[in-house]
């Protein structure tokens, strides 16, 4: 069976397939010895995964915050009224 685990982070990515794996399984003990591969740009099978191994990726900011320059300019939060 093959699973890939996409996470920001290495340890992100192992701590899903471990607690993947941990829902799935009966015993605890029975772990097996996983290896972490850095060239999983080559072993990819999933075309969906595979394009994000470009060097060239780009996530454009779609939305802009619009902040007020300093603090003393923040509009004040509103109060919502009680419930009678």
């Amino acid at each position: 069976m093959y699973k890939e685990y996409r996470d920001t982070t290495l340890n992100g990515s192992v701590e899903q397939m471990y607690t993947d794996w941990l829902h799935t399984q009966s015993e605890v003990s029975l772990h097996p010895n996983y290896q972490n591969n850095n060239n999983s740009a080559k072993l990819c099978k999933r075309e969906s995964t595979k394009q994000f191994h470009m060097k060239d990726i780009k996530f454009p900011q779609v939305f802009q915050k619009v902040r007020p320059p300093t603090r003393k300019l923040k509009p004040p939060t509103r109060q919502l009224s009680p419930i009678k």
